[in-house]
């Protein structure tokens, strides 16, 4: 019995921490979205974007490159990295072009599937955004840290 039950605490234990992690990254993404208004960004196009940006900084050793040498991904791969239906990535994918952030174009193999890219403006806006973080010593980590606590430790901190 004890091993069952020792079983039982440590599964508790375990949905306790991912519960704690779900609502840590829910606080961050508000706190994110909140930030972003003032560059007319929506929390999930500034994460497109910053996905756009990793792969164009991505060393091409560490990555499967496209024929034209640019680590550039496509809506499907855009959909699974981002925790989103392709339908959704497809509309963020068009405000972004409407705002003219990013670029399209596409494959050798496949004219219908198009790679994405920032553009210079959307390059110009990243680095216009992370100067913003650094300027403001906005640090998001001390938010993420304080949720992962157990709510006692939360209590015990105020």
């Amino acid at each position: 019995m004890q091993d069952s039950a020792g079983r039982r605490c440590a599964a508790a234990e375990q949905i306790e921490s991912i519960c704690r992690t779900i609502a840590a990254g829910r606080q961050a993404s508000k706190q994110l979205a909140t930030f972003l208004q003032s560059f007319g960004l929506s929390e999930a196009e500034f994460r497109l974007l910053w996905l756009l940006r990793a792969a164009e900084e991505t060393l091409p050793e560490k990555n499967c490159l496209t024929e034209s040498g640019r680590n550039q991904p496509d809506q499907k791969q855009l959909a699974l990295l981002l925790g989103l239906s392709p339908a959704q990535v497809s509309a963020l994918v068009e405000r972004l072009q409407t705002k003219k952030l990013i670029l399209g174009s596409p494959t050798p193999e496949d004219r219908r599937r198009q790679l994405w890219r920032l553009n210079t403006r959307g390059l110009q806006l990243i680095g216009g955004i992370t100067d913003q973080v650094e300027l403001q010593g906005i640090d998001w980590n001390g938010l993420v840290g304080l949720s992962l606590r157990a709510p006692q430790d939360v209590e015990d901190a105020a």
